[in-house]
């Protein structure tokens, strides 16, 4: 395999879309396109970070051809020493020459939580059936590190205590159910504070008076706090369907996860994805099919 520089790029992209669109159209049966016999050297890569693609577990890469000659990228992915290796996504761009750069997701896997390393960040390009090596750059330059540091984070908390929506739960109103989220400890010793609770586009949260606060909370304005003498805590949420117009309910693909705000105690707070299952799901689409009318 042949190894390129890279150089860094601007720009946003809609996901799963390849821009610029003047950059994107495949080539006609009239088309010359120069594939590996093309100087590759002249192709350069940069990852940005992409809320869209994050949530399919992929970055934005921006590719661009500074030769003379257009060169078709067949496939697409990632070698990083921050995540575990994935398959390469098919593609079908066309790089102009000497033309703007284009942009599409590049898919990464499981987060490697062990150690540090200044191994270079490599993106895996398939060009007529032959992969080329292209050195990434990353924008911001740790781009790649901060995510796989979130992601340990999070890890992390689930290897202390066990986040999840209770089982029973009741509408209030056509729009709103009553429920629980539940925390308990996972191994002796840990200690987190679940400091707060958060909905998400669709499902408004608003918590539930369950009594005066709890004198053993520390700090008082925490919801729970677990550790060996609180190994189980309860927090009562009301969750009402806000938002179910069309373009909502499209784009928005976190529609059955909430966010708890964790302390470990081991730095800032963590958000800890909270996902609907069972009973809690059918009470939520209960309260979204009433939403929709």
């Amino acid at each position: 395999m042949r190894t390129l520089v890279a150089i860094g790029l601007g720009a946003s992209c809609a996901i799963l879309a390849l821009c610029p669109s003047d950059s994107l159209d495949s080539a006609g049966a009239g088309d010359a396109v120069t594939t590996a016999a093309a100087d590759t050297s002249d192709v350069h890569a940069t990852l940005q970070r992409s809320r869209l693609f994050e949530t399919q577990r992929g970055v934005r890469v921006n590719l661009s051809n500074e030769g003379d000659s257009d060169v078709r990228v067949e496939a697409v992915r990632l070698d990083s020493p921050w995540f575990e290796p994935v398959p390469s996504d098919p593609r079908d761009p066309v790089l102009r020459a000497d033309d703007g750069p284009v942009a599409m997701p590049v898919s990464f896997g499981e987060a490697r939580c062990e150690g540090d390393t200044d191994e270079p960040t490599l993106v895996i390009l398939t060009v007529d059936g032959e992969e080329v090596t292209v050195t990434a750059e990353q924008s911001p330059p740790d781009l790649l590190a901060s995510l796989r540091d979130a992601e340990c984070d999070v890890a992390a908390v689930r290897e202390q205590v066990d986040l999840r929506l209770g089982d029973r739960w009741e509408r209030t109103a056509p729009r709103t159910v009553v429920g629980a989220i539940t925390a308990s400890q996972l191994e002796a010793g840990a200690a987190v504070t679940v400091l707060g609770v958060e909905g998400n586009v669709i499902f408004d949260l608003d918590l539930v008076a369950a009594g005066p606060p709890d004198p053993s909370v520390d700090p008082p304005d925490a919801l729970a706090e677990i550790d060996d003498d609180h190994t189980a805590a309860t927090i009562e949420i009301a969750l009402t369907a806000a938002r179910c117009d069309p373009h909502a309910l499209i784009e928005y693909k976190r529609t059955f996860i909430l966010v708890a705000l964790v302390d470990t105690g081991d730095g800032e707070p963590v958000r800890v994805d909270v996902t609907a299952e069972g009973a809690a799901q059918r009470a939520l689409q209960a309260s979204l099919a009433a939403c929709i009318g």
